[in-house]
């Protein structure tokens, strides 16, 4: 059983028994939610996870017509979600360490230009075959001054150069 929680401890779940796969998500979605070059998920059937508190606490912002972000309103962690039966729990949530290597990285096609994949995990451009779902993305993002480097957050409503 692996225990998790957010950073505030209001939302809490457990995982029970070990995840079907480990993945770094490299799509701009998730780069964007998790501030980093990618994030790392454990992934589990549905029926596998299981709030143990705050469970109708955490917010869901919609970020495209197929893809759902879940956090903690309090205090902005990401939190597991669920989709298509699987789910997807960040893995540096978990209280305990998972013994399980890196199974695949994902969405390699939409990865940060300046980051090489450097082990020998497969690489995907969208799910692993395994795993059919529908890929999301919110595009690309530009910045409005020439030769300036742009950013912004998931729903671009704060954008910066």
């Amino acid at each position: 059983m692996n225990q998790g929680s957010c950073i505030c401890g209001d939302i809490q779940w457990q995982l029970d028994g070990p995840p079907d796969m480990v993945i770094n998500c490299h799509c701009s979605m998730c780069r964007k939610a998790h501030g980093s070059t990618y994030a790392t998920f454990a992934m589990a059937p549905a029926d596998k996870l299981a709030y143990t508190r705050g469970n109708d606490n955490g917010a869901v912002y919609a970020a495209t017509d197929h893809g759902q972000r879940h956090h903690c309103p309090r205090c902005g962690s990401i939190i597991p979600s669920t989709a298509n039966g699987m789910a997807f729990v960040p893995l540096g949530s978990l209280d305990e360490s998972v013994d399980r290597a890196l199974d695949a990285h994902i969405f390699v096609n939409s990865k940060a230009p300046w980051f090489d994949i450097t082990d020998d995990a497969p690489q995907f451009d969208e799910y692993p075959p395994e795993y059919p779902m529908q890929a999301t993305n919110i595009g690309e993002r530009h910045a409005e001054s020439e030769g300036a480097v742009g950013g912004s957050c998931l729903c671009g409503r704060v954008r910066y150069e």
